[in-house]
């Protein structure tokens, strides 16, 4: 194309294209911005801009409150507009008509006159002085009758003519008129009405083939198109005449309108919405290439602790000052192990930059550590320790099944760091500031005596974020601008340095740091790491050209996709994980990334694990259908990297989780969530403690002295601990099933979490409602699954008895325990597969159905409970089934066994009824026994043997003399037996064990001819068998297997509503039972086995409260007391002191029970210590 102008020929009669008039150029000091702009290495139009807006927004005269600053994008927008004009101009007079432009001037020198039109022409060159002319002694004649060999001059002075014609018009340039401004020519020369006149000639001529519009008016139409707008000016240039233009010019425009978007986008405070990520390669291919995982990887829970916060707390909790990794008490592993957490996070661990340090001090926070992600080198804080101290902390936390995660920061180092002293090629740099207003006149931030550092001046006095810091080399004077690590979302990080990554060997220097890393910490978190994936780390830093904005300056360096890959070849992130394959094979690579890229860096780079933000921002926010819509996008997609999220309820530099989720239901429902979804669940550093802190990175401790939140932790303990340590049935996507939860109404409420998983043989089912209603509706057909390999696309949708695998057996029926409530529900196999499953949530409520086992109904027993049940949850399923089959025994047993048959028993004065009215309901229980077992036992003779025992019992009650018991025996009664002038509650706490266990010694007379009479219980697993008593031994077995015991201690809770109490002292009749004569074998047989008996007994070890600590195990002794003094009065109701036989197996058995005492407390209470002692 013969017409198109080189750069040469557009700045052939001004610099940069920009006629700027003299006032200006002395008011802006042009010649000295135009020689500083030549001097860098930066694109010259580029510099010039920022020169010139920089010089404009800076005159004394701007600062008034209506002045609309400068905007470099704007000025080289101007400078491109002028450059579009004239490549117009030479087609239109060039290309098109030849002559056109000479004639018009002869119209205008005949209207005119030779004298006016040639004064027009001397006032314009002097108050836009021109290139040519300048140093040349050239006169304006002289320069009016030359030409440049293509041109005349004459013919290119009156192109300029016509662009400042128009720029004049042009609204959009007001801002800018100042610099061109004729009015001071104007005043002195005809120039208005010699455009006026070369305007009206020129609209006599033939239109331009291109634009169907005169010369004059085709510079114009974008103007009047889009007035207001330099940049939607130049957009409809673009749009409507880019043909007839040659393409460099739509590259430059890319860059200007890069930079003018970079000035003017909003960066707010980082965040944003969440969105559902969809999975489609739109930049860069995207194979599937999972790494395998190691066999430990699924399971790890991680803890988040920042190291110099962790220590603080610790040295409070544990009351004394703990310095370094190696202080941190075994105690405090075991407590993280026996939470069930294995993968503890140390964060801040490195070596930081001092200058981060003093940059948070001289901001007003004197105690200020550096930031954890300002490093000056990856070894550890000797503050911390050292290597050594890590190394102890990390074998005494694998003695325990816990792994440490470390932080690795690829994108950036500090701004005082090793790095920047020695291998400052390293980063991302200018040798100018990329804005002209930028002065680092501040404190020198380095350490060294060879290197200054220096940060804008911005910072210090909060007036701006300069995105560059000033380097200088103290021996040879030079100085370099290294940007700040800057992820486009906010402020740049002034404390770092941004690495250069368009550079192999930074890559290959910061590849070589993640081995090292990995050969300290098995389990490694990328820090951002998204901001190094090619397609966002050319976003950030070489824009592709009209897609700046995210950092500002760095449109300038914009770069194609073709180029941008010439010099950065290969993903990044996908070289770290075939090195670590290689070099650190047991390492689990763990990437903090957003912005949609969870699925490319599992599936394609290959990380481990990587973080899945949408679980915090969505369940917080309660937006439920998004979140719903991302597990259904990543099950349609390729679930694996549904089981390679790390999912999470807050991030340790974003708030608490108790800030974001509360402390209520909401937060225990997302917490199951957090604990059953596939995948990595990570906690916050204070999390589980209920802590409201927010620990910024650069604390050195704890400024809130909390305690942990007592009743909060303890919930913990109770409903998310016991699913974390069942992770292995949780981790894996491979049998994952996303249901929907569909109301009555049809419609899927879109705030239930249902899903489905299982792992070798165990099963399970999470539903949760996330939101403050109550709903309703069934649980019946899975959302889609992608069974297809690699790209491959295979959707199916499971129901919920395929998802769970239950049995197709038509005699089938599985029960559930709900983890939570404890409850078992009963379930039909046949009406889950044909209806499914109908659920009620309350608002936040959660549902956890775990341990799924199977019963089969061979006699409809087991359909008539289903029945009876109704949906609803039992403690026991079992326990319900066997009470059904009991009914003839339970029944009438329940009727008697009240509070007030106790009270009547132990308060009531008459000495010749004991049992009164209630002997007719005890009558009742022993027929139901006879008619549940088929006998005919003499009911009224055993009622009549009970009321004998009573009789004593209530003789000892009220005083011990005339029972003729040994002395020693009586001095132990008096001081263990409640005072007589203490209450009736007192009296009937006490004495209402020795009562049951009468009542239940009088089942111990009962004979039957067969000795194994067998109830039909099938289905239950229980052989509750009546075999041939012939003491109370048996009973003991009797009151469990005929669930006696639950009454009991309903019975003694209606007496004093101490529903703990009532369950111990229901154990201790069992005890009484089983265990009485144990006491007196202790006389004749070997104390050893006697004692292991009666103490490894399960109702026993309740009734202790045996528990292991420190690697003992410990009883209670008030519960040893009271144990002891029941199953000595047991055999003081059994045994006839009277005799004398009987009256020395008392006496010796106080003196066993005194022995064990003592010994007991010999030993501190350690019961292993005290039967080694006395065995």
């Amino acid at each position: 194309m013969d017409f198109i102008l080189s750069k040469e020929e557009n700045e052939a009669l001004f610099h940069f294209g920009l006629a700027v008039n003299v006032d200006a150029r002395n008011r802006y000091l042009i010649e000295d911005l135009i020689i500083r702009a030549n001097a860098g290495t930066a694109s010259r139009q580029t510099q010039f801009a920022s020169l010139l807006a920089d010089a404009f927004n800076g005159y004394g005269s701007h600062a008034s409150a209506g002045f609309s600053a400068a905007r470099s994008g704007e000025v080289l927008a101007l400078m491109l507009l002028h450059e579009v004009y004239r490549h117009l101009i030479a087609l239109h007079s060039l290309l098109r008509y030849p002559r056109m432009l000479a004639a018009g001037l002869t119209h205008v020198r005949d209207t005119l006159g030779q004298e006016q039109t040639e004064n027009v022409f001397t006032a314009l060159m002097d108050y836009y002085p021109l290139r040519p002319m300048s140093g040349s002694g050239m006169s304006s004649t002289e320069f009016l009758a030359g030409s440049d060999g293509r041109i005349p001059n004459s013919e290119r002075t009156l192109w300029e003519m016509m662009i400042l014609q128009v720029d004049h018009e042009n609204p959009a340039l007001q801002k800018y008129r100042e610099l061109f401004d004729d009015a001071a020519v104007s005043a002195h020369v005809p120039l208005r009405e010699f455009m006026r006149q070369f305007d009206l000639w020129l609209q006599r001529q033939p239109p331009s083939p291109d634009t169907n519009l005169t010369l004059l008016e085709t510079l114009r139409e974008p103007a009047r198109v889009c007035p207001g707008s330099l940049e939607g000016q130049i957009e409809y240039i673009m749009e409507r005449w880019r043909s007839v233009l040659p393409p460099f010019l739509f590259e430059q425009w890319l860059i200007a309108r890069g930079i003018m978007r970079e000035e003017t986008l909003y960066r707010g405070h980082g965040g944003g919405p969440a969105y559902a990520p969809s999975f489609t390669g739109e930049e860069y291919a995207e194979p599937e290439a999972f790494t395998p995982d190691e066999d430990w990887m699924p399971k790890v829970v991680l803890l988040a602790k920042l190291a110099y916060v962790w220590l603080d707390q610790l040295s409070r909790k544990y009351g004394r000052r703990l310095y370094y990794l190696s202080d941190i008490p075994d105690a405090e592993l075991d407590l993280l192990a026996r939470w069930g957490f294995n993968g503890l996070w140390l964060i801040g661990v490195w070596e930081r930059s001092p200058a981060s340090q003093e940059i948070k001090q001289r901001m007003g926070n004197p105690e200020a550590a550096a930031s954890a992600y300002s490093l000056y080198d990856y070894t550890i804080a000797q503050d911390l320790g050292g290597e050594a101290a890590l190394q102890d902390l990390a074998r005494r936390a694998r003695q325990r099944g816990i792994r440490l995660a470390g932080d690795m920061v690829p994108n950036h180092m500090g701004l005082y760091s090793k790095w920047v002293i020695e291998h400052p090629e390293r980063f991302l740099q200018l040798d100018t500031p990329p804005f002209p207003a930028y002065s680092f006149s501040g404190p020198d931030l380095s350490r060294d005596d060879r290197v200054g550092l220096f940060i804008e001046e911005g910072y210090w006095t909060h007036r701006d974020a300069a995105v560059v810091f000033k380097r200088t080399d103290k021996w040879s004077g030079g100085s370099v601008y290294i940007y700040h690590g800057n992820d486009g979302t906010s402020m740049p990080w002034n404390d770092t340095a941004q690495l250069n990554f368009l550079r192999e060997d930074t890559r290959e220097a910061v590849i070589q740091t993640i081995v090292q890393v990995a050969r300290r910490f098995p389990i490694i978190r990328f820090d951002a790491a998204m901001t190094l994936a090619k397609r966002h780390y050319q976003r950030l830093w070489f824009p592709k050209p009209g897609e700046g904005g995210a950092i500002p300056s760095r449109a300038g360096f914009a770069l194609s996709r073709e180029n941008f890959d010439r010099v950065f070849p290969n993903e990044f992130w996908r070289e770290v994980v075939d090195r670590i394959a290689r070099e650190a094979p047991d390492t689990l690579l763990l990437a903090e990334a957003f912005w949609l890229m969870e699925g490319y860096f599992v599936r394609t780079l290959g990380m481990h694990r990587v973080y899945n933000s949408a679980f915090m921002n969505m369940l917080k926010m309660e937006d439920n259908s998004k979140y719903r819509q991302t597990l259904k996008n990543v099950l349609e997609f390729t679930p694996e990297v549904l089981q390679r999220f790390v999912n999470f309820m807050n991030n340790p530099d974003e708030d608490t989780a108790e800030a974001q989720f509360g402390k209520g239901d909401k937060y225990f429902g997302v917490a199951v969530m957090l604990v059953t979804m596939p995948g990595l669940p990570m906690f916050g550093h204070g999390q589980v403690e209920g802590l409201t802190e927010k620990y910024g990175m650069e604390y050195r401790r704890a400024y809130k002295e909390e305690d942990s939140d007592r009743v909060f932790l303890e919930r913990h303990e109770r409903e998310i601990f016991p699913l974390m340590r069942k992770r292995y049935l949780f981790s894996d996507a491979r049998h994952f099933a996303l249901f929907d939860f569909t109301t009555a109404g049809g419609w899927v409420d879109e705030n239930v979490f249902a899903y489905s998983n299982r792992c070798d043989g165990e099963h399970t089912l999470i539903v949760y409602n996330n939101a403050y209603t109550t709903t309703q509706g069934v649980l019946h057909t899975s959302t889609a699954i992608n069974t297809g390999k690699g790209d491959a696309r295979a959707l199916e949708r499971r129901p919920l008895s395929e998802a769970l695998a239950l049995d197709t057996d038509p005699r089938a029926y599985v029960i559930w325990r709900d983890a939570r409530t404890g409850l078992e529900y009963l379930h039909y196999c046949g009406d889950l597969a044909e209806k499914g499953l109908h659920l009620e949530l309350h608002a936040y409520e959660y549902k956890a159905f775990i341990s799924l086992r199977y019963v089969y109904d061979t006699d409809t027993s087991w359909g008539r409970l289903h029945g009876k049940l109704s949906g609803r949850g039992v403690p026991n399923i079992q326990e319900t089934y066997l009470e059904m089959h009991l009914a003839a025994i339970l029944e009438p047993f329940l009727d008697f066994m009240k509070p007030d048959m106790i009270r009547q028993v132990l308060l009531h004065t008459d000495v010749t009824d004991v049992l009164g009215a209630w002997r007719a309901r005890f009558l009742e229980f022993l027929q139901g026994i006879n008619a549940f077992v088929g006998s005919k036992w003499d009911a009224e003779a055993i009622a009549d043997t009970v009321e004998t025992d009573l009789h004593f019992l209530r003789k000892m009650m009220r005083t011990l003399a005339g029972l003729r018991l040994p002395k020693p025996v009586q001095a132990y009664l008096q001081e263990m037996l409640p005072d007589q002038k203490g209450t009736p509650e007192d009296q009937i706490a006490f004495w209402r064990v020795p009562l049951v266990y009468c009542l239940m010694r009088g089942l111990a007379i009962l004979r039957t001819e067969e000795t194994n009479l067998k109830a039909d219980l099938s289905g239950t697993g229980k052989d509750i068998s009546m075999p041939a008593l012939k003491d109370e031994t048996p009973v003991n077995r009797l009151m469990k297997d005929w669930l006696l015991m639950k009454p009991v201690a309903r019975a003694f809770e209606s007496l004093d509503g101490d529903a703990w109490r009532a369950l111990q002292d229901a154990r201790l009749v069992a005890v009484c039972l089983g265990h009485r004569a144990d006491l007196l074998a202790l006389q004749t047989e070997i104390w050893g086995p006697v004692l292991y008996g009666l103490f490894e007994d399960d109702e026993m070890r309740q009734i202790l409260m045996m528990h292991w600590h420190d690697g003992r195990r410990w009883i209670n002794k008030e519960q040893l007391e009271r144990a002891l003094v029941m199953l000595f009065i047991s055999n003081v109701i059994v045994l006839d002191t009277k005799k004398k036989a009987d009256s020395a197996q008392v006496t010796a058995c106080l003196e066993n029970i005194q022995e064990l005492l003592q010994t007991a407390a010999d030993m501190g209470y350690d019961i292993n210590w005290t039967m080694n002692v006395l065995k």
